[in-house]
Formats: structure tokens, sequence, C-alpha cells
């Protein structure tokens, strides 16, 4: 992202007040906005006309080709309108081109009223999209060059305002004229209403005036300031600063086409201008984007998309429809209060990432209603009223169930009272909406069976309100922000010379995409489903979020001449820099000063053999993090039913998963204190040591409480090596590698995780119970092996040896790490010792502050370092990593693999993904920045969550369901009376069921039902303790149809998406790894300064473990408590929480040494102090340097003069 000051065109300061509004700015903005009104409410209105117009006289019949037609021709003649108006505002001006779109907004709104066929019909709604596309394209660009600066934002946000609001009204008079007999008068009313607001904006703007940038641009200077005397209600510093930017803008753009006056059309010049035409671009896809969320899929088919969730009654869906636009209207006060404060970047990708969540959940809620929607009856009991020979007949009969067979056009549902199953048939021709052309709901006498129901549009389901909530807050998020953005951001981004044309082209966008959405909508959802058209907006939507992350720059604050230089390239930019004012920027150029006041060094330091060994050795700890955390998820497939061990329940279970993190917080907490005495190498042996010894306690433990002490020992390893090994990482590396040898070090936790499935995999084939899983602990071993035996010759942090008095080797190391690179030793050492005394003289002044942890709580920016830091850390668990990485076995079995070795193996290729994301950071950390690319992970990661929820949610809605009470009394072998039966008895299905500790699935394999039965405690995963699935039951004997096909499951379930959930732990892995899994370790090993930079990342890294312990910990419990799509959905929000915290309060360490980073957590004063010291010792560094130059001349004349 370029961020550049703004600077006036004209030279001349800014004013440093802004003006005070006169009634003349609310005139001339509320009429402008009346344009939004009629966009919004002529757009809207088909919705509720819809429900009637295809039943009224002279328009009936009406099929679904006719419905898309009069709905997209609208939004299709906007792009012709949009396109249009460009060129005609440039000629005309901008003022006319509106009056213009007022006049035929009023003749298509009384022509749609009066119509007496289709045709008559489509010609009105061409006329309104004609003006739609006038007012959407040049009320932004009026009220972007009216405006005062400081609330240019606003104005246009409250257009974007009105467009809801005109929509909400478009839904009230909707509900109030559907009373008026709707099918012949109220449906005309709806459309006549419009032509009132448009004919008072004709009337106002008949007194207002033209645009002072337009006015200038063709000779009216003496109006132009007359306008602005108007608009800055008199502030003559207001109206002279506008004025001489006006002329000074103008001059540039009279010399530009001066050089390029033979470069033909402006469009032409626009090519060839590479910053307008990027503008243009971004400007275009940000319009384009607005329609592939899918809005006007909802605003357009509002009525439809109710009707279809399950609501029968017009006047019910109308008036629903009104609580939906109001959502819609309210969201964008939140630009409108905040554009100005928060920018227009933040509001824009805020409203993005939940406009994602919202479609996936209205997704969600429409694949509810279609799995409880009724199923179809068999062909064969169709019965002998149906002809199968009638048109559409077979094409219905295809439908498996209600919500699928009125999707499509031709058919409807004939629902059974009696039973939740019924027919799909085709619709009658004369009148489709009461009964079938043959079957069941054929009119008979003008009536149907009573036992049977005609559904046309909709069925009869339990989640009929979750589709209606889930629009309602897609509604809330997207007019928070896309509504009104794409149309701001337009009216900001280009030259005058360019704007009208470029708005035209993006407005243009809008229509055309507009055009295509609601042109495919209908058809969309009869080829992939209503949740799979919002999920591919969905889809689309997290392009859109990537889009604006990397490429769509802030305008908040600059002037409308400004924002083009937010577009040039370095040159052009760099040219500007010297007007600029002192910024954030340039803040941070200015820290780029080193602590001694010394110039750093130009090149980057050749590495030698020596840092390549001390890296390697040091993430081996890396490793044995991962490979220690993640082989329990293979071994303890084996484990509970192992010799010694068994039997072994839930609470076993996390304890001897979670027990490892638990213990790693303590390790953790210990080390920095530890680390700070005895220093950074002492640790990490320390660690090796407790982690051979956790190894072979482990592969040799005979019981649960030895097994339980081995995980304890690896856990304090864990600990030892997380917290120390990015410290002497930080420590120990030349700067410009950092940021890559610490996310080395979380690469290898991904390489170990890897390794520990594979060796899982391969010991599975050895004797698993008795010897496999012994081994798999027993490997961790040698790794621990190898990194004790290199720490025995590999040095300490020159750092610490330096702090604690061991000048001579700490410059032995530097010389080490920097092969002998003078320049780049004296620099690092002349900056440690700088910073070493500084701390001294600190230290010195605080003695009576007492320990370090005492000290950090009264530095306020280190206690807020500290405090981002630990953050990181939590939501780095609470994102639900650990939930993979311990459960991977378990939660692959759930999703219905049966086998354990293909478990073990499918472990593999994940953990593969988790290894091949940490790449990314290391090679893009110091390109792209610590920020953007955690960012982009944490996104990605929320995306991914809820995925792997939504396949769970298909995984449960697919398993077997469970048997009636009347079917568990016919099966003689079952007893009521046992202690956990009726828990078992009352959950609804298979995959309710084996997640329950007690429960297992005894299941019929032909028909996919079954019964959910308490588990025998002896052999849980062979047999249950009563039922047909009973150790010894003769299932031959039983009166129970099909009994002997019925089997035993106890941890899975058979379901036809048992590869989603595994293909989405996949994506989640990629994700996180890309980011989540290093970053939260790099800049804890930056962020603080030395003296407390041990004991703060204790703090970090116990933070981590803690919540680590308590993911791992309730996991389970909490799949019993929530289900497991619940659990990973919790964990979304989560993501979303941290995105938030990171985008506001983790600031960017790249290119920063380690001992310059700790300012950026300083406040303005003590950031302007910290820089005016560094400022002294640099002169005072210069001044020495010329003084030295000065004696060695004269030394050198001296010389001259004796010889």
């Amino acid at each position: 992202m370029v961020a550049i000051a703004a600077f006036s065109s004209s030279g001349r300061d800014k004013p440093s007040h802004n003006p005070q509004l006169g009634i003349f700015v609310y005139i001339l903005a509320s009429a402008a906005v009346i344009g939004g009104f009629l966009f919004g409410y002529d757009t809207s209105v088909v919705s509720a006309a819809m429900l009637y117009m295809p039943d009224a006289p002279g328009l009936k019949p009406m099929d679904t080709v006719w419905q898309e037609v009069l709905v997209s021709i609208s939004p299709g003649m906007a792009a012709v309108g949009s396109l249009m108006s460009g060129t005609s505002s440039d000629y005309i001006g901008r003022r006319k081109v509106i009056l213009g779109a007022s006049a035929i907004f009023t003749v298509g709104a009384l022509v749609c009223a009066a119509s007496v066929n289709k045709i008559m019909l489509l010609v009105g709604r061409v006329l309104l999209g004609i003006a739609i596309g006038f007012a959407s394209m040049i009320v932004p660009v009026y009220l972007g060059e009216t405006a005062p600066t400081h609330i240019r934002g606003m104005l246009v946000s409250a257009f974007a305002l009105m467009i809801s609001f005109g929509q909400v009204v478009a839904n009230v008079t909707g509900g109030a004229f559907s009373y008026i007999d709707p099918y012949n008068v109220g449906w005309r009313l709806m459309f006549a209403f419009a032509a009132v607001p448009s004919l008072i904006q004709f009337v106002c703007f008949i007194f207002l005036p033209e645009t002072p940038r337009w006015l200038y641009e063709n000779g009216y200077e003496t109006e132009t300031r007359e306008v602005l005397e108007k608009v800055y209600n008199g502030d003559k510093e207001w109206v002279e600063y506008e004025m001489a930017e006006i002329i000074a803008f103008n001059e540039d753009q009279q010399k530009e086409n001066e050089k390029v006056q033979q470069s033909g059309p402006v469009i032409w010049r626009i090519l060839k201008t590479p910053h307008v035409l990027k503008a243009c671009f971004i400007g275009s896809m940000l319009q384009a984007f607005q329609q592939l969320a899918g809005i006007n899929t909802i605003l357009y088919y509002t009525a439809d998309i109710i009707r279809s969730s399950g609501i029968s009654n017009n006047h019910t869906t109308i008036w629903i429809s009104v609580a939906l636009s109001v959502c819609n209207f309210i969201g964008p006060f939140i630009p409108m209060s905040l554009i100005e404060r928060v920018g227009r970047r933040i509001i824009f990708l805020f409203s993005c990432g939940l406009v994602v969540l919202s479609l996936i959940f209205i997704g969600v809620a429409f694949l509810l209603v279609n799995h409880d929607s009724a199923a179809t009856y068999p062909g064969s009991q169709y019965g002998n009223n149906f002809n199968s020979s009638y048109p559409d007949a077979k094409g219905c009969m295809a439908y498996t169930n209600c919500d699928y067979c009125v999707t499509t056009d031709a058919c409807g549902f004939c629902h059974d009272a009696n039973t939740k199953q019924g027919y799909c048939l085709p619709a009658s021709s004369n009148n489709p909406e009461v009964f079938s052309s043959t079957g069941s709901c054929t009119s008979v006498n003008g009536a149907i069976p009573n036992n049977f129901q005609w559904e046309k549009y909709y069925c009869n389901t339990r989640y009929t309100i979750l589709p209606i909530i889930a629009c309602g807050v897609y509604l809330l998020t997207f007019s928070s922000g896309f509504t009104s953005l794409p149309w701001v951001l337009n009216s900001e981004f280009y030259p005058m010379w360019a704007r009208s044309t470029c708005v035209s082209i993006s407005t243009t966008s809008n229509w055309v995409f507009n055009l295509i959405i609601a042109l495919t909508y209908l058809s969309l959802t009869q080829v992939i489903g209503k949740y799979g058209a919002f999920w591919l907006y969905a889809g689309l939507t997290v392009i859109t979020f990537v889009f604006i992350l990397f490429l769509v720059p802030e305008t908040k604050g600059y002037s409308i001449e400004e924002v083009e230089m937010l577009f040039m390239n370095k040159k052009q930019r760099e040219e500007a820099e010297t007007r600029r004012r002192e910024t954030v920027t340039e803040v941070r150029s200015r820290m780029n000063m080193s602590e001694s006041g010394r110039a750093r060094p130009e090149k980057n330091p050749k590495l030698g053999f020596f840092v390549y060994l001390l890296g390697s050795a040091a993430i081996i700890g890396g490793f044995l993090f991962g490979y220690d955390t993640s082989v329990v998820s293979a071994a303890m497939l084996y484990v509970p039913e192992a010799p010694g061990l068994k039997p072994m329940g839930t609470v076993w279970k996390e304890v001897i998963v979670s027990i490892t993190p638990g213990m790693a917080a303590v390790g953790a907490w210990f080390s920095g204190a530890g680390s700070d005495r005895y220093g950074r190498k002492p640790i990490i042996i320390g660690s090796t040591i407790i982690f051979i010894a956790g190894a072979a306690i482990c592969a040799v433990a005979w019981t649960k409480i030895i097994m339980l002490i081995g995980r304890i020992f690896l856990g304090v390893g864990i600990g030892f090596a997380s917290m120390v090994v990015p410290v002497y990482l930080g420590e120990a590396s030349p700067t410009h590698v950092r940021g890559v040898l610490v996310s080395a070090f979380a690469m290898m936790i991904s390489f170990g995780q890897v390794v520990a499935n594979v060796m899982g995999g391969i010991f599975s084939y050895w004797e698993p119970y008795t010897i496999g899983w012994r081994l798999m602990f027993a490997f961790a071993g040698i790794p621990a092996l190898i990194q004790f035996v290199c720490f025995i010759f590999l040095p300490e942090t020159p750092r610490w040896l330096y702090e604690n008095g061991q000048t001579e080797r700490a410059k032995q190391v530097l010389e080490k790490i920097y092969s002998g690179d003078e320049e780049w030793i004296e620099y690092e050492l002349a900056e440690i010792e700088t910073y070493a005394e500084e701390r001294k003289k600190q230290m010195e002044e605080e003695k009576k502050s007492g320990p370090v942890i005492w000290r950090i709580l009264k530095t306020p920016h280190v206690l807020k370092a500290c405090f981002i830091g630990s953050m990181l850390q939590a939501f780095q668990q609470l994102a639900g990593i650990n939930t993979i990485l311990y459960y991977t076995a378990d939660i692959i079995r759930s999703a219905g693999i049966e086998n354990y070795h293909t478990i073990i193996w499918i472990s593999v290729i994940l953990s593969v993904c988790n290894l091949i994301g940490p790449f990314i950071p290391m090679t893009l950390i110091e390109k792209l920045g610590r920020r953007k690319l955690f960012l982009f992970s944490c996104a990605g990661v929320v995306v991914s969550l809820v995925l792997i929820g939504v396949s769970f949610l298909l995984v449960g809605n697919d398993s077997a369901p469970n048997f009636e009470m009347s079917s568990y009394s016919l099966a003689g072998s079952y007893d009521p009376t046992h202690v956990e039966a009726e828990s078992c008895r009352i959950l609804s299905n298979c995959d309710s069921c084996v997640t329950s500790e007690h429960c297992g699935f005894c299941e019929d394999s032909e028909t996919r039902t079954g019964f959910c039965l308490p588990v025998n405690h002896n052999d849980p995963t062979l047999y249950s303790s009563t039922g047909l699935c009973t150790n010894g039951v003769d299932k031959s004997n039983s009166s129970f149809p099909n009994a002997t096909s019925y089997t035993w499951q106890k941890h899975h379930c058979t379901t036809s998406y048992t590869i989603l959930p595994i293909v989405m732990m996949g994506l989640y892995l990629l994700t996180f790894s890309s980011g989540f899994t290093s970053l939260p370790w790099v800049l804890n090993s930056e962020f603080y300064p030395m003296w407390a930079r041990s004991t703060c990342v204790s703090i970090s890294t116990l933070s981590n473990w803690v919540f680590n312990l308590l993911v791992s910990l309730t996991y389970l419990s909490l799949t019993h408590a929530i289900t497991k799509y619940g659990a990973f959905w919790l964990y979304a929000i989560f993501t979303i929480i941290a995105f938030i915290f990171i985008y506001f309060l983790v600031p960017e360490t790249t290119g920063y040494s380690i001992d310059e980073v700790e300012m950026l957590f300083m406040n303005k004063r003590q950031r302007n102090i910290a820089m005016q010291i560094r400022q002294a010792k640099l002169e005072n560094g210069k001044d020495k340097e010329k003084e030295t130059n000065n004696n060695s001349s004269n030394s050198l004349s001296t010389e001259t003069i004796t010889m």
C-alpha cells in the first residue's frame, strides 16, 4: 500500500479549520441523493410486484424466462445509461444529466404503471434502467465535485444510504398496495409511486447550480467562485484555497492536454496513462465485485427467496421483505459515521469479510431447508392417476425432495399430509400455483384430495426462519460498507479530465455484472441449488477481500485532486516527496537510524557455514516441538486398547493429550528467568535432556500413570524449546535473515508433525497395540540427542554475553556470525554496546522498581508490546490448530474413515499441507512484511474453519437416522432399562450417536438406518451392551427385518461426504501454516527490549500453552455439547476477533533492527524524544568523523611540508 501525504496542487497550505456548513450544502445534497432513492426504489419494487404480475390480466402466463428478463432488463439498460452519461456530463454538464435522469424516471414509472401487456411493461423497465444508469453514474460525481472535502465521503455515502432507504420504501409501499386489488391495481401503484420523488428532484435541479469544477473547466470562472462561496458558506480562506486548487489543477490539465492533443479521445488518453488506467481498472473491479457478492440476487428476488424458505402467504412475504430492507437501510449509517475517521479501506475490508461469512450462513440455511424438506416417493408409488408420458413428468420424478422439485419452473410438490413425503409433479399450465397437471394433486371438481397439499414455490420445513435471518445478517453486513464504498472511491479516484469517462466505465461494470447476476440467479439455483449459488457468491467475495487488501489505497483526508497520486509509479511519487508533511511513513524512515548513531552498512553480510550450522541445530527444537505434540494423534488410535492402559475413557484421553501443552506452559514460564540467569544455550541443552527422558518414559509406559509422567516431561521440554529457541535465533542471527530463521523454526514444527505421522504410519504395521505405539514415542529421542551434541559446541548469543560482561566472547561470536565482515561486526557491536549502556543507566535509575516483571508493568510501551505478543499467541491456539493436530486421527475417523492405517496415511497428507504453508512466510516475510502475511493467513483460516463446520454439518445430516422407539421394541434383544439406553436412544442420528462416549451405532448397511445403543465397555469398538449388535446375539433368528446386515460403528458413520472434512482440513492447515504458524513466534522474538525480552517471551509463550491446554482439553467435550461443526464455527469467531486485533494493534516490524522495534510501541511524545536523541547521536557521529578526517588532512599537510 502506497502512503503519500496530502498536499495542495497549487502549493497553497490547506486551511487548518473545517468550514461551517450552510443550508445550501444540505439542500444541494438532499436533492442530489434523491437519485439514490430512485435507484433503490426502482430496482427493489419489482420484488414485491413480481408476486402478482405473473398472474395479472394481460401479463399471464409469465414463465421463468420472462420473469428474469423483466427483472434484469433494468440493470442491463442501466449499463447503457451509465456509459452514455459519462460523455454527456462532460459535454452538457452534470446538472443537466441529472435533470434528464429525473424526467426519464418519471416517464418510466408511469409507463410501467399503465402497462397492458408484457411488451409495454418491458418498455417501462427499459426506461427505468436508463434513468438508473444516469443517476448511478452522475450523482456521485456531482457530489464529489461539489461537496466540501471534509464531508465528501459522508455525502457520497448518503447517496448509498438513500439507495437502501429507497429499497425499504419500495417494500413498504409494496406491502401497503398489496391490499388494494393487487392483481389489477396494487402492482401498478407500486410502480407509479416512484414518479413523485423523481418529479421533486426535477424541480429542485432547475434551481441548483452546476459543479464548480465543471464550470471552471468550461470557462465560467465567475460562476465557479459564486458556487464555491455558497458551498463554503462565505468562508474566504476555504473559497480561495479551493479556487486556487481548481485553477492550478486545471492549468496542469491544459498543459497535459496540449502535450497529448494528437492522442485522440479521452478513452485513448486513459489507455495511454498508466496510473489512470490502473485507477480505472481498480474502480471498475470494485463495482463488479459489489455485484458478484450477490446483493441484487437478494434485492431483486427477495420475495422468491423468502417464499422458497417456506413462507406461503404473499402479504407475509412482503412484510418480511420490509424487515429485511430495514436491515439494508441501517447498515450505511456505519460508513457515514466512521468513514472520515476510520478510513475507507478498514470499513471495506470488514464489510467484505462479514459478507463472506453471511453468504456461507445463507448457503448453510438453504442446505438445511433442502435436507429437511419432504422426500419424494419412489417412482413405483406414483399411482394409477399419474401419466408418465405427460410433458415434464419424468423430469419432475427425478427430483429427490420437495426443495429440488419446487426450484424447477415446470414442477411442483404434491405433499402427502399423512407422511413427510410426496410426489414431484408437472404444474398445471393454467393454474400452476393451485394444481398439478397429472397425479394426486390434479384438479377434481376444482379441488384436490383432502390428504394432499400442492406446493409450487415453497416447502414446509423446520428451518424456514434460518434463511430469512441469514439474509438479514447479509444485508446488514453488506450495507455497512460494500453498498457505499465502491461509489465513494470511484468518485475520488480519477483526475478531472478522466473522471466522467472512468466513472461511466466503472458504473457500466457495475450494471453489466448486475445484469449477469440478475439474469442467471434462477437458472443457477436449478443447476447447483440455492445453497450452491450463495456459496459461489461467497467464493467470489473472498477474491474481493484479497483484491481490496492488496490493491485499493486509502483516500481519506486527500483532496479530490490529490488522490490521483496514489496510483502513480515510484518515480512520480518521489518527485512529490519534497512537499510531504511529516507522516508515519516519514517517522519510520527516520527510525532507520541506528541506536549508536552509526550508519547501517549498505550491503547485507555474506552468510557462512557457522550461521547455517547454528540455525540448523537450533531449529531441531522446533522439530521436537512438532513431533511430540503430533505423534499422540496416531498413537491414541492404539494406546486406549493397549495392555495395561485399557480401558481409557474420554477424560483420560483428554488428559494424556492436553497434559503436554499444560506442562509446556509451566516450562515456558520458568525458562524465561532461567535463560536470563544462566543463558540461552544452557536452557536449550536442558530441554534436549528432558526431551530424551520424556520419549523414553512414554515408550516404556506400562500404566496410564507412567504414560502421564512421560507426557509431562515432554511438555516441559516443549515449553523450554518454544520459548528459548526463537529468542536464541533472534539474538544470534544476522538482521536481514532473522525473520527467515525464526520462520524456519516454525517450519520445523510443521516438519516434525509430518514425520510424526509418517513414523506413526510405519510403526502401525509392527504389532501396534503392544510395540508400534511405543516406537512412535521412542523415535523422538534421536533428534533430541543430535541437538544435545550440537549445542555442546555452539556458543551463547552475543547480546547475552555482552550484557553479562563477556565482551570479548561476544565479539568472537559476532565474527563467526558475520563471517569476518568487519563493517557489520563493528556496527552490531556498537549497537549492542550502546543499547546495553542505555539499559544499564535505566536499570540504575530503576533499582528500586523491583523484579523485571514489575518493571514491565511500570513501562507502558513494553507492557503494551507484551500484551499484544501474548494475545497473538493466544489467538494462534483459539483458531483451533491443535484441535486439528492433536485429534487428527479422531477427526478423520469421525468423517467416515474406518481403517486405522488409512487414517494415519491421510494424517501424513494433511501434515504435508501444514509443512508446505510455512515456505510462504519464509520466502515473502522480508518482502511483503509481517502484517500482510498475517492478515491474509487469518482471513484464509476463517473461511477454512467455516467450511470445515459446513462439511461436518453435511456429514451429520447425511448420516443414518435413528429408529423410533417402536422399532427398538421390535428388536427383541434390546433392554430399555439399561442404565445408558435412554440417553443413547434420544440421539437423532449416527453422527450424534458416535460422538457420545457411551454410545455407538448399530447400522443396517442396506437401508442406512439403525439403532443408537450403549457400548460394551469391555470391547466398545466391537459390540453394544444391548440390542442387535450385542456380543453373541443370534441375528439370524431375529424377527427384525434385515437383522443380519446390521454392523457396529463406534467411531464413524457411513456418509456420502467423507472426503469433504478431510479436504477442508487440508485447506485449513495450508492457510494456517502460511502465516498463523510462524508469525506469532517471529513477532515475539522482535517486540521486546533486551532487559524484558526473556520475561515477555516467557509470558507470551505461557499464553500460547495455556490456551493450547484449554483448546485441547475441551475439544471432545465441546463436540458433545455443541457438535463438531459448532466447535469449528466457534473457532472461526475467535479468528475473526484475531483479524480485527491484528489489523488495529500489530505494527509492521520488517526492516528494523531488533533494538529499534521497541519504538513502535511508544507514544508520540516518547518517540519524539527518542528520535531527537538518535538525531543528536547521528550528528555527533558525523562531527567526530569530520574531525577525524580534518586531523588526517592536517597530518598529511605537515608530512608534506617536512618532506
